[in-house]
């Protein structure tokens, strides 16, 4: 999803494939009348644009389809739009098709990820925004974790969303990012201003990420 600037330094917003992050799209349109929120999305197995048929309408919604793996189309969307901010909800997902089809889920949530990073970067985009799983540490059902906790995937999917979690995490080391005190956030003082990292598990992390981004 990405925002382009509005009242408040956010005009365009671009999510990517959130048509499986209908509620948070939702949530920003309504909420933020000032900022174009963009949705980008393939339109693969698990979305569907009927969950986003209540904003489809406002003026301050665009949904364009598209593949984070062309780097030539969002190289070219990215100098286009104006965009300020990217929520990054990658992914190919589902644990058990990850078994079947472990390449296509390396191949797009790594190198999709690698992808937009890239053009956020060249782009000078002020925030980017990646939104991981709880997954990445492992499959404990009584455990806590949070961001200190070790990495311990236990399938492909997870593993995918572990290494795309890292190639994020070397664009905040590269470009002189400091950490925020907070458990969820990752703030920049270079043209990539802020690289945010957050786990979705369950609606819950949508509205706490709204928060974030505000």
């Amino acid at each position: 999803m990405l925002f382009p600037k509005a009242t408040f330094n956010l005009q365009n917003v671009l999510f990517r494939f959130s048509c499986r992050a209908s509620h948070m799209i939702i949530s920003l349109v309504e909420n933020l009348s000032d900022c174009l929120v963009m949705n980008l999305d393939k339109l693969d197995y698990c979305a569907s644009l009927k969950n986003l048929d209540a904003i489809s309408s406002k003026p301050n919604y665009k949904f364009l389809q598209g593949d984070i793996c062309d780097s030539h189309f969002i190289k070219q969307l990215f100098e286009t739009e104006n965009i300020d901010v990217v929520l990054h909800f990658a992914a190919q997902t589902h644990v058990d098709l990850s078994f079947l089809d472990s390449c296509k889920f390396a191949y797009v949530n790594i190198y999709g990820t690698h992808i937009l990073l890239n053009a956020a970067y060249e782009a000078g985009v002020e925030k980017f925004i990646y939104i991981s799983t709880d997954e990445v540490y492992g499959g404990s059902l009584d455990q806590e974790f949070d961001e200190t906790s070790p990495k311990q995937p236990t399938n492909p999917y997870a593993s995918s969303k572990a290494a795309a979690e890292s190639f994020v995490l070397s664009f905040w080391e590269r470009y002189k990012v400091r950490r925020r005190g907070e458990s969820q956030g990752y703030i920049s003082t270079g043209s990539l201003s802020s690289i945010q990292r957050g786990t979705c598990g369950n609606e819950a992390s949508h509205s706490h990420m709204l928060s974030s981004v505000k």
